[in-house]
């Protein structure tokens, strides 16, 4: 059997982290690895974050925010980065 790329279809996270990496494009894999109790993503869910923007979701509004900021410092040094954001102490605002 011949070596064969396997293309995932174009509209799932997996497809857009083949295609920069294809054209040799930085990104960066946001993957919520674990969540408790209410929340708006569970963990496994995925985004992703590149030069061109922010790609799928992770829950929204300051979650996704601080997210976004994590992404873009592991984009700028090019290392793995670690967040622990907690929805709990938020204060509501009506």
């Amino acid at each position: 059997m011949a070596n064969t790329i396997v293309k995932p279809d174009l509209e799932s996270v997996e497809a857009q982290v083949f295609a920069k990496l294809s054209l040799g494009q930085p990104l960066v894999l946001i993957t919520i690895i674990k969540s408790e109790g209410s929340a708006p993503r569970h963990a496994g869910t995925h985004a992703l974050f590149s030069n061109e923007g922010f790609s799928g979701t992770v829950g929204g509004g300051i979650l996704e925010a601080k997210t976004i900021e994590l992404a873009k410092s592991a984009l700028e040094t090019a290392t793995s980065q670690l967040g622990n954001f907690s929805l709990r102490m938020m204060p509501l605002v009506i």
